[in-house]
């Protein structure tokens, strides 16, 4: 394996080629998503991509992102996805809703959702941090229970 070419895409690193490769967090694109906290992205997905000479470059497995949300904002709408997510807190507290019960989390709280699993996350707290790792897969109808 190759290591991947990194280049300067929006305001940060990304990797515009395959391969393994090594960036700081503090080094990639950060995104912001109206209402819905700041997104630090790992890979080269459509929409850093878009306006580039690049193509967008995909983790084939595990996506994984860094976010942060200010008070009020939620990570998302209430859903569920093909493949599991799951979340480490990295810092400040949060409300989790699972499956319509909600959990309290703060610092170093792992939430695992199988695939499916309704959830959403929103803080109270001034900058709180969280890392996302998804399963990615062709998306999947939903089971019917």
């Amino acid at each position: 394996m190759t290591e991947a070419r990194l280049a300067r895409v929006g305001n940060g690193l990304a990797a515009v080629t395959e391969g393994w490769f090594v960036v700081n967090a503090r080094e990639v694109p950060w995104v912001e998503r109206d209402g819905f906290g700041k997104r630090g992205r790992f890979e080269l997905d459509g929409r850093l991509a878009a306006g580039t000479e690049y193509e967008p470059v995909h983790f084939e497995q595990l996506g994984i992102t860094l976010a942060v949300l200010q008070p009020g904002e939620p990570n998302g709408y209430y859903h569920g996805e093909a493949g599991q997510e799951d979340f480490l807190v990295l810092s400040g507290e949060c409300i989790a809703v699972v499956e319509d019960q909600e959990r309290h989390l703060r610092q170093w709280d792992f939430l695992h959702c199988p695939p499916w699993t309704k959830h959403i996350m929103e803080t109270d707290s001034p900058h709180e941090a969280y890392a996302h790792v998804g399963h990615w897969r062709p998306a999947a109808a939903k089971p019917e229970l």
